[in-house]
């Protein structure tokens, strides 16, 4: 039987949670900050007594209690990595810092089993879930929000090679937010074979990505040509075990 079995961690408001569980599939669910909890409890009341829904009230660290920076307008900016938390802050709303308990992907994989699929979107931290499989059998698709740097994006791709992962795509989620909400992504049937590469086109990919935000960045401080500048995007990483393409 096929493993249906999803990690989303960094659930958010649940709407990955929800797609997945359309799909069939059943859902472990990672949240940290309380608020967020609450609402994935009432909106999952079903599935949580069924048993295809676990919510996980804890953050992602090998460390017993860590801070959560909860931002007061936008639980998007949640995170246990204050620098990420305070670039946050300069956009909108202030922080509420919180102690909060935590788990390991190890352990989670203890206690529920290897997942098919993994998403991780915990904030400037996503790392620790790659990490953490060091020490266990891989997911066989998984996917990260691309860090901001261009030094933490190389990291992320040559952590997840090292993991043993062999093709890869980079998905634009900013054209996934302009839309109600798109499942594009979330499975890996979304995706056309020609967005897959291997690690070494996957890596001149990134680079041709990060040059692109940089040059859109001077257009937009450039007078005058601000108005058509190409909007910001930011993109999630896609990691899988099969043959890579060329």
């Amino acid at each position: 039987m096929e493993n249906s079995l999803v990690f989303d961690i960094g659930a958010n408001n649940g709407d990955d949670a929800d797609a997945y569980l359309k799909h069939g599939r059943k859902v472990v669910a990672v949240e940290a900050n309380p608020d967020l909890c609450a609402g994935l409890r009432e909106r999952f009341a079903a599935e949580i007594a069924s048993g295809r829904f676990v919510l996980v009230e804890k953050a992602i660290s090998r460390r017993r209690r860590v801070t959560l920076y909860v931002n007061t307008s936008d639980h998007g900016w949640g995170t246990i990595l204050l620098s990420y938390a305070e670039h946050g802050r300069k956009l909108r709303g202030e922080l509420r810092p919180i102690e909060v308990e935590t788990t390991t992907v190890i352990d989670l994989i203890r206690e529920h089993g290897v997942p098919h699929r993994m998403k991780v979107d915990i904030e400037g931290v996503d790392y620790l879930c790659l990490l953490d499989l060091f020490d266990s059998d891989l997911p066989a698709h998984l996917s990260i929000e691309r860090p901001k740097s261009l030094g933490d994006q190389m990291f992320a791709l040559d952590l997840l090679h090292r993991l043993g992962y062999t093709r890869f795509a980079f998905v634009d989620q900013t054209a996934v937010g302009n839309q109600i909400h798109s499942t594009l992504g979330l499975f890996i049937d979304d995706l056309p074979p020609a967005a897959w590469k291997g690690f070494v086109r996957a890596r001149a990919t990134n680079l041709w990505l990060f040059g692109l935000r940089a040059l859109s960045a001077i257009v937009r401080r450039t007078p005058g040509l601000r108005s058509v500048a190409p909007r910001g995007r930011w993109f999630d990483i896609h990691a899988d075990l099969a043959i890579p393409t060329a």
